[in-house]
């Protein structure tokens, strides 16, 4: 469809952090803190327990309410998810790490299952893996750009302000407010009720689409 790309963008701007948060924190628990690997485990445990959490309605809530609001509300909760982790490690709040690892799971699979319905949508059936190959490229350039942003930043700050974890950790906020305008981008420029049509001669020429007849 011609919104197709739109679609295809906000998975950019929603994966900046991937790489980043993932290093951040196990530099973070283990060097700068000092908690047992225990510790670190338990950050990415509670990732997966927001993701088990959504799981459970998330399949169901794509089916029955709107795909593109709740793609909206997967990309601000993992936004608000990041500024709740900056402001975590500035009070070295370990409570806090775990709260904002929960909500940034239960964000981020709430995102996925719904984005993937509408890409499936907004595609054809016979060029659905190059429809879902763009999506994962997109996921790829995203984690690039953001491993780049995040360590020039957390390195730049390490060399010149080493006691100020403001900067140290300043690419966490940025990749929150990526994600909230990614919901914004999303909600203009991406239209639910537009679906991929295929051509009436196609539909009619096509023995994979005809009706079985019976004998």
């Amino acid at each position: 469809t011609s919104d197709f790309n739109s679609v295809i963008y906000i998975v950019v701007w929603n994966s900046l952090g991937f790489f980043f948060i993932e290093f951040i924190i196990a530099y973070l628990i283990k060097q700068v803190l000092n908690y047992p690997a225990t510790n670190l485990g338990l950050f990415f445990s509670f990732i997966t327990l927001g993701g088990l959490i959504s799981y459970s309605f998330i399949g169901y809530s794509s089916d029955h309410f709107s795909k593109k609001i709740l793609v909206m509300i997967g990309s601000f909760g993992r936004g608000a998810s990041y500024f709740g982790l900056y402001i975590s490690i500035l009070l070295q709040s370990l409570i806090g790490m775990y709260i904002s690892a929960f909500l940034l799971g239960l964000g981020a699979y709430i995102f996925w299952n719904p984005l993937d319905t509408i890409i499936s949508e907004k595609s054809s059936m016979y060029h659905r893996s190059s429809a879902f190959g763009k999506r994962r490229f997109a996921l790829g350039i995203g984690m690039v750009i953001g491993t780049i942003v995040g360590f020039t930043i957390f390195s730049i700050a390490n060399a010149f302000t080493p006691l100020n974890d403001f900067i140290i950790y300043g690419a966490i906020p940025i990749f929150g407010i990526a994600n909230f305008y990614a919901g914004i981008q999303f909600s203009r420029k991406v239209d639910e009720e537009k679906k991929f049509i295929y051509p009436d001669d196609n539909i009619e020429s096509d023995p994979l689409l005809q009706p079985e007849k019976k004998n």
